[in-house]
């Protein structure tokens, strides 16, 4: 690596440097061998994610070409469009299945009804349980009891908690929840009980 007239080692360069160099050389294998490469990612920083995202596009792009990519990374993951992500599950018993997909929006129209909620897909989509609550109290309340009840933050769960903004905003963001496949479920006052226009999302639920 050439910094100022000096040449540097690649260890001596961050390990988003060395992936993003790295992943070059394997494209370069891949157009002169004309076989399956496999392309390695660990420890990108997120200021290196937009760089590594274009290149794996441009080697989809090539002809007779495909890529596969797994990653647990949100950051990675909003540099695709949803309908190129694939979201995989693991049941208690350690078997895996994908998660159907029910998506009948754009990306682009999915992207801004969750902008509404100040979410994007991929935080969403790694999450093991979305719990959706009416408004900003409720999630502190959540929050804690769930804090105290396992010892841990929800985050150390894998729980997402979203405020939907009001009752009448619980049943749009569960919809969007749905058509992604997500795991999730409500959490509501008592006075949702006695709510006339009950906005639950699956059928066959009571109040």
């Amino acid at each position: 690596f050439s910094f100022n007239s000096r040449f540097l080692s690649l260890e001596k360069l961050g390990t988003g440097h060395q992936s993003a160099v790295i992943l070059k050389l394997y494209r370069e294998l891949g157009n002169s061998v004309e076989k399956p490469v496999i392309y390695p990612d660990n420890h990108l920083h997120p200021t290196s994610i937009n760089l590594i995202s274009s290149e794996l596009k441009a080697c989809s792009e090539i002809e007779n070409s495909q890529v596969f990519l797994t990653t647990h990374s949100p950051y990675m993951l909003n540099q695709f469009e949803i309908d190129r992500v694939i979201s995989l599950s693991m049941s208690t018993n350690r078997i895996t299945s994908i998660n159907k997909s029910r998506i009948k929006r754009t990306s682009k129209q999915i992207k801004i009804a969750l902008g509404k909620f100040g979410l994007k897909p991929a935080e969403a989509m790694v999450s093991k349980k979305f719990l959706i609550v009416e408004g900003a109290n409720d999630a502190t309340v959540v929050r804690t009891l769930i804090n105290l009840h396992s010892g841990v933050e929800p985050e150390a769960l894998d729980i997402l908690i979203t405020p939907a903004g009001g009752k009448s905003s619980v049943s749009e963001l569960a919809a969007l929840l749905e058509e992604l496949s997500i795991n999730w479920c409500a959490v509501y006052d008592w006075d949702g009980l006695f709510d006339t226009n009950i906005p639950t999302i699956r059928q066959n639920l009571t109040s």
